[in-house]
């Protein structure tokens, strides 16, 4: 047998930041949303499928960080953990 899963969430995201103009900015977070997610079971030359949609809480704690006081462009790093998924992000964030 072969198993596949593919989930995308959909989440609107928000953070608490605990320190304002530092370097190193923690926050907590939390995305609300929805996930869609497909499984598939291949045993031989044949398939089992199923698709669903569901709710999904997705809480977070990690760091801004601003390389330069004059600059608006932060890194921003963060993990995660909803009971099914663990996940860590590494990206680009903009602020004013």
């Amino acid at each position: 047998t072969y198993r596949t899963i593919f989930n995308l969430p959909i989440t609107v995201n928000g953070h608490y930041y605990f320190a304002e103009g530092a370097y190193f900015r923690p926050f907590v977070g939390l995305g609300l949303g929805t996930m869609y997610s497909d499984q598939e079971l291949y045993y031989n030359i044949y398939v089992t499928e199923e698709e669903n949609w569901g709710f999904i809480a997705r809480p977070e704690i990690g760091t801004l960080i601003n390389f330069s006081n004059t600059s608006d462009v932060n890194m921003i790093l963060s993990a995660g953990d909803n009971l099914s998924n663990f996940w860590v992000s590494i990206g680009i964030a903009f602020t004013n």
